[in-house]
């Protein structure tokens, strides 16, 4: 019956009923997407059908455990084996559904004719090698499909899912929120520790272990993803974007090592000094052009990759994660004792915001690089604000759209970008989400927020402390790109007793942000009992 804690009968779990009714929602979905391709895979029509169901068989390997603790051991174990067990008999099948689709892209992309024999050869090899596995593949599925202990896990998570009258209040227990924050940190370190691979381009093994680091710590926010109203979306399109360039590079491995060994076993089995003749001649020539290619591609996006690596340091991400999941984790105490926190504005209407800004001719650099900065701000500072995710976003859209009054002369423009914005239908905002973010971008100049001023003074004043805090992170963000010119690429903050220290990164000293920050601080300093200070940190 919905509603259930996981259990099977005459065992107890040791988990709480909350994280046990949420886990079973999350493995539930995972389990469904698992078994629903088990026909398509059987088919071997589509080789998306393998990818799918390798990578939902991967997902619910990876979340599995997290939720460990809401099982009977033996019935765990028998689980995760059968489960472990598909995924390696898929694993040859899509490795080399991947080659295939390689070689398909190569063949279709070159130019050199003479190298076409030697790049057919390899998918015609491939292609037999395919075919010969799909058995293999068939008879997981069967085995798969007769499995009691897969029946069983669906049994049991279908009983454990949470009805909709109780999904709120499972999702928003602090609890989970608690063991949310410890297994994605968990996974984050596990990341970032492979990280020294990263001095040695030739450490194969280092980088194909932060792979799969970076899939286990994607997977785990995935599977978190529900507590947080799309405040993980970000980073978890962040990891997979780590995932995939060093799944690239895996790929290349994988060429740059089976490739000389085409060629030796080749040679090996050449009978006559005609086949030789024409290995040598025909063939070989496309092999060893694929190989130097693929050699030149791994170097290059090994390069990229470092650069990226250093720039998600550089711009605090891995910090900045640990900051959101306490935020959150406070938001949850919050929503539990009855106050609600609402939702956030997604990534699509954010995107829209951009797009209507661009109607008004904002100086988008500017713009975008002023809200990267209170975003940062924002973050760094949930220890003091303890505001959530949703005021997160109404912070991201008035720093978007803080400067579109300009379009009608500077004069008055601050009152014109309050106006625009309350008015503009086009705005995918919700009454109140207009309301907070206009009033934000209304105030970021040098006016404090008025309560004699008719929408500000018309808020309660839990929504006027909100104005007044995202106000201040706004103010203090476009202080510090006071020249226009994104002079600052990322800041770090320190907390101090009486102090907050804001740490510029730059080319060049931060003499004119500090000026500014010290004129456009005092409703910071107001509102968080704090002094404000800007250093420079200059670029590594």
């Amino acid at each position: 019956m919905a509603g259930q804690v996981i259990t099977v009968p005459g065992k107890r779990p040791k988990g709480s009923p909350e994280l046990c009714s949420f886990g079973a929602g999350v493995l539930d979905h995972l389990y469904h997407g698992f078994t629903r391709q088990f026909e398509g895979v059987r088919a071997a029509a589509d080789p998306d059908h393998i990818h799918d169901m390798r990578v939902a068989s991967r997902r619910l390997r990876a979340t599995l455990p997290i939720f460990r603790e809401c099982f009977p051991a033996p019935e765990y174990r028998s689980w995760l084996k059968e489960i472990r067990r598909i995924t390696r008999a898929l694993g040859e099948a899509r490795d080399k559904d991947v080659q295939i689709e390689f070689l398909r892209g190569k063949i279709a992309n070159c130019t050199t004719t003479a190298l076409l024999p030697g790049l057919e050869y390899l998918l015609l090899r491939l292609s037999k090698e395919r075919r010969a596995v799909q058995p293999a593949v068939i008879k997981a599925i069967d085995r798969a499909q007769e499995s009691t202990a897969l029946h069983d896990l669906g049994s049991v998570l279908r009983e454990g899912t949470v009805s909709p009258m109780q999904e709120e209040k499972t999702h928003h227990a602090p609890a989970i929120y608690k063991k949310a924050r410890n297994n994605i940190r968990e996974r984050l370190d596990a990341l970032i520790v492979l990280e020294t691979s990263l001095e040695d381009p030739e450490a194969i093994e280092g980088h194909h272990a932060m792979r799969i680091a970076a899939k286990r710590l994607r997977y785990t926010m995935e599977a978190y993803a529900p507590l947080y109203d799309g405040a993980l979306d970000s980073p978890i399109s962040t990891v997979k974007r780590v995932q995939e360039l060093l799944g690239t590079l895996h790929d290349l491995d994988v060429w740059i090592l089976q490739l000389p060994r085409v060629i030796d076993n080749e040679w090996e089995n050449l009978l006559s000094v005609e086949a030789t003749s024409t290995f040598s001649g025909t063939i070989e020539p496309g092999i060893q052009v694929l190989l130097d290619e693929c050699r030149t591609e791994r170097g290059m996006l090994f390069e990229e990759f470092v650069q990226i690596w250093a720039e998600h340091h550089r711009a605090g991400f891995f910090r900045q994660l640990g900051l959101l999941l306490d935020a959150e984790r406070h938001c949850a105490t919050q929503k539990r004792a009855g106050r609600k926190a609402g939702s956030i504005i997604s990534a699509a209407r954010i995107q829209t915001v951009i797009d209507i800004a661009r109607g008004y001719h904002f100086e988008e650099q500017h713009s975008l690089h002023v809200t990267r900065l209170a975003l940062s701000l924002f973050d760094q500072l949930a220890p003091l604000h303890g505001l959530c995710a949703r005021e997160r976003s109404w912070l991201q859209c008035a720093g978007i759209l803080h400067d579109i009054g300009l379009a009608g002369g500077r004069k008055d423009h601050l009152q014109r970008s309050l106006q625009l914005i309350l008015t503009d239908r086009d705005l995918p905002l919700r009454k109140k989400e207009r309301m907070m973010i206009a009033l934000v971008a209304r105030y970021h100049g040098r006016d404090l927020p008025n309560p004699h001023q008719k929408e500000y003074g018309m808020l309660q004043e839990k929504e006027k402390t909100t104005i007044r805090i995202l106000t201040a992170l706004l103010r203090v963000a476009d202080a510090l790109d006071i020249s226009h010119l994104g002079r600052i690429s990322r800041i770090e903050i320190r907390i101090g007793t009486d102090t907050v220290m804001i740490g510029c990164a730059g080319s060049v000293p931060a003499d004119e942000e500090q000026s500014a920050v010290a004129k456009k601080g005092n409703l910071f300093e107001q509102i968080f009992k704090k002094g404000l200070e800007v250093t420079w940190m200059p670029e590594p």
